[in-house]
């Protein structure tokens, strides 16, 4: 058995001990024996003997790792891992936190610059005849509402109209405003959505910040949006691609 094996054998047996006291352990032990060792060559033996007679004053090397692993109380490891498993939680905390606010700022992103098209949306019952890019904004406080496209299933007879529309945080790192809501001719929501003939919405699809409302609509109607919630309001009208009738 060599120093290198001797060292082995004592860590081998370490079991309640932290990665850095093994390690304190380890240069400890072999400074240790390094000492002895020159101390014999200084009395002139040579270096293999002086390795082998220091070995053996130095005892059963599973008896001393076992003798030093008592001298760490368990407690101490205990400690450290129940640490190490606060410190993972906080630090999943944190990431959930700052994924939050970079999800908040995509959105914000997607609902200024590239909210869904209603010609990319599925499901339309109807293939609109003509659809009309619109940029037609109102100002809430922090909240900007925009209706970005408007179109008709038939432009020049009673058909199905949609409007969509998009809304975002002036803040790009808040929540996305819940403004617009799927089922909100069933449930109270801060947006309501008419034609000037006094249809409701009979579907649509979308998310809180960009949303297609379908509507049921006669030649000639517009759209009106009421907003009414939070101490801000605002009615705005809407008018459809409509053709002249001959």
């Amino acid at each position: 058995m060599n120093r290198r094996d001797y060292c082995a054998e004592v860590m081998a047996n370490l079991r309640r001990v932290t990665g850095g006291e093994r390690a304190a352990i380890r240069a400890e032990l072999e400074a240790h024996m390094e000492d002895h060792m020159l101390a014999l060559m200084d009395l002139g033996y040579e270096e293999e003997l002086a390795e082998e007679r220091m070995l053996q004053h130095m005892g059963d090397p599973a008896e001393i790792g076992r003798e030093l692993d008592q001298q760490y109380p368990p407690h101490w490891l205990v400690l450290k891992r129940i640490t190490i498993v606060l410190t993972v939680i906080f630090i999943l905390l944190t990431f959930t936190d700052v994924a939050q606010i970079l999800n908040n700022a995509g959105d914000s992103f997607w609902a200024r610059f590239y909210p869904e098209k209603l010609m990319d949306v599925h499901h339309l019952k109807e293939v609109p005849e003509v659809v009309q890019d619109t940029d037609i904004r109102v100002q809430l406080d922090d909240v900007m509402v925009r209706v970005y496209q408007v179109a008709l299933e038939d432009a020049d007879a009673a058909c199905r109209a949609y409007v969509a529309l998009s809304c975002w945080n002036r803040n790009p790192f808040a929540e996305q405003p819940e403004i617009a809501n799927s089922y909100f001719w069933m449930t109270p929501a801060p947006l309501w959505v008419r034609t000037s003939s006094g249809r409701n919405p009979d579907g649509g699809s979308g998310w809180l910040w960009a949303f297609r409302y379908e509507l049921p609509v006669e030649y000639g109607d517009s759209v009106q949006l009421t907003y009414d919630a939070f101490g801000q309001t605002f009615d705005l009208t809407v008018e459809l691609p409509w053709e002249e009738t001959p």
